[in-house]
């Protein structure tokens, strides 16, 4: 049976040098990536990416897309956003010359503190920027004379307001995810307020509490074989359409190293074997005590020889992870 993932689809970010990209035009409130998922696997050797298609535009109309809400980073990382897209394509966009000037300081561009602290410097700047342009120069201040003061009560309350209005509105969530020199995996989370160094797992957007719970019940462990995080983490993805933002489609990669080459997509077809095999596990254990609704309705159950199909068919590794997989597969067949 063939191999069923493909390379990726997400593209290289811009590498313009300009201290600040150029603002682009207006658009509606719409919130893309309305949940984005991100999961260490394999002993920290593999990291699992999953989000929706869905973007929710003005008066919550919601239309799923086929771009996926990511980019690639300069050092090979991926960047999950969840937010207004035209401000997170300004950070991703102005983010390769703040990271070359760490590196020309002698910083490693791998290192998740210094992709996390960069990449924060990176979205201060297009803020900062953001608010000179679109908030205070229309009312003839300058940055400098803001952040001194400005004298007119009303005036100040009506930038601070419009401030926090753009915030809440506009400023993106960030997952960074990639591996170290040492090919570890990390998961960094910014946003314009924070920056931290994330665990096993995380997620984003307006269904992320609710994944993030999803995985935090699941105890999902960096250490885990990848056909159990992916599955975790679908399930996570599926716990999150709750949200009404969150779209029933998913993108969902599997990244074995930095860059696109050792990126992959899961297949459709694998998708539907997980749906498969979560519809049958999440179903109740009463049978007496069935709903009228749930009579005739019964999924039906996986082959017994699913799980070894799926382990080697629809997640494949490269050959240099194959022992790691299977020292964790003996493990847990001893228990």
């Amino acid at each position: 049976m063939s191999h069923v993932f493909a390379y990726g689809m997400l593209s290289r970010s811009s590498m313009s040098r300009a201290r600040y990209p150029r603002r682009q035009k207006r658009r509606r409130r719409r919130t893309d990536l309305t949940v984005g998922i991100v999961a260490l696997a394999l002993e920290r050797k593999a990291i699992v990416l999953m989000a929706d298609k869905m973007i929710t535009m003005a008066a919550d109309l919601g239309v799923e897309q086929s771009e996926t809400k990511g980019a690639f980073l300069p050092n090979g990382w991926i960047a999950l956003y969840a937010g207004g897209t035209t401000f997170a394509q300004l950070v991703v966009g102005h983010y390769p010359p703040i990271l070359e000037k760490a590196v020309a300081d002698g910083a490693d561009p791998l290192l998740p503190a210094v992709v996390m602290d960069s990449f924060h410097r990176a979205y201060a700047d297009v803020w900062d920027y953001v608010v000179e342009h679109e908030i205070l120069r229309p009312r003839h201040f300058t940055r400098e004379e803001y952040q001194s003061g400005i004298a007119d009560q009303a005036t100040r309350e009506a930038v601070e307001q419009e401030r926090e209005a753009k915030e809440r509105d506009e400023s993106p969530e960030f997952l960074l995810c990639g591996f170290d020199a040492q090919g570890f995996g990390h998961i960094v989370n910014v946003s314009l307020r924070s920056e931290e160094l994330s665990g096993a797992f995380d997620a984003i957007g307006s269904g992320g509490p609710v994944a993030h719970a999803r995985l935090v019940w699941q105890k999902t462990n960096e250490n885990d074989e990848l056909a159990r995080v992916l599955y975790e983490v679908y399930t996570a993805k599926v716990q999150a359409e709750m949200n009404r933002f969150v779209g029933p489609g998913s993108d969902a990669y599997v990244m074995f190293g930095n860059g696109q080459d050792n990126l992959r997509a899961l297949s459709d077809d694998s998708k539907r074997r997980l749906a498969e095999v979560f519809r049958f596990n999440d179903r109740t254990p009463f049978r007496m005590a069935r709903r009228r609704s749930e009579i005739g309705k019964e999924p039906i159950e996986p082959d017994s020889d699913w799980e070894r199909a799926f382990v080697d068919f629809k997640v494949p590794l490269p050959d240099h992870l194959r022992e790691i997989r299977e020292r964790i597969l003996r493990d847990g067949a001893a228990c």
